[in-house]
């Protein structure tokens, strides 16, 4: 475990989706790209929208979806505290920066495994590092064979997957305490 925090309890879960079934129940990309719109990111990373093509079309071009999520539990001494906001946002990345990396790092492993399939990353894509992304200079992705879109920068309700197909929920740390675990989900979109 990477960081100060040591023996945290983990869980990891997965499952394979149908895509036809996946972008009926969970998504819905003209809501996702407005939430989109509120972010600093919207527009400063090739993984971000607003896009050039539909993203519905990068569904549309797998049979399944492997859902991989990775579920760190918050330690009970912790729980019991109250935190600043900032605090409680810089206490929950250290406690799941190890385990979190690894997702990607697991799909990426997978990938090798099934041609022709495509990672969707946990997140925004971090490759070129913090705020240099290639698009803020007018130029083209760097790396085009290796940048991930997250769920929901194509659309898709990570809520609604949580609970739809692991019976899961997402917290959010508030009124002063850290959320009871973190989750971060990702996959591979399979032919």
């Amino acid at each position: 475990m990477t960081g100060r925090f040591k023996n945290l309890k983990i869980e990891t879960f997965s499952k394979e989706i149908d895509v036809a079934d996946f972008i009926e129940n969970c998504i819905d990309v003209a809501y996702f790209n407005e939430c989109c719109s509120k972010c600093p990111n919207y527009g400063k990373t090739w993984s971000c929208p607003p896009y050039d093509f539909d993203p519905l079309d990068i569904w549309k071009e797998y049979k399944t979806f492997f859902v991989y999520a990775r579920k760190v539990y918050t330690p009970q001494d912790m729980l019991e505290k109250t935190y600043e906001l900032s605090d409680i946002i810089r206490i929950g990345g250290e406690l799941t920066m190890g385990s979190f990396n690894n997702v990607d790092e697991e799909m990426w492993l997978l990938q090798k495994e099934f041609p022709g399939s495509r990672v969707i990353g946990g997140g925004r894509c971090t490759l070129c590092g913090k705020d240099n992304c290639a698009r803020i200079f007018g130029e083209p992705c760097r790396f085009p064979d290796k940048m991930t879109y997250s769920i929901e920068s194509l659309g898709g309700n990570v809520e609604k997957v949580l609970d739809r197909y692991f019976n899961e929920k997402i917290y959010w740390g508030a009124d002063g305490h850290l959320a009871p675990s973190y989750i971060r989900i990702g996959g591979l979109l399979k032919k």
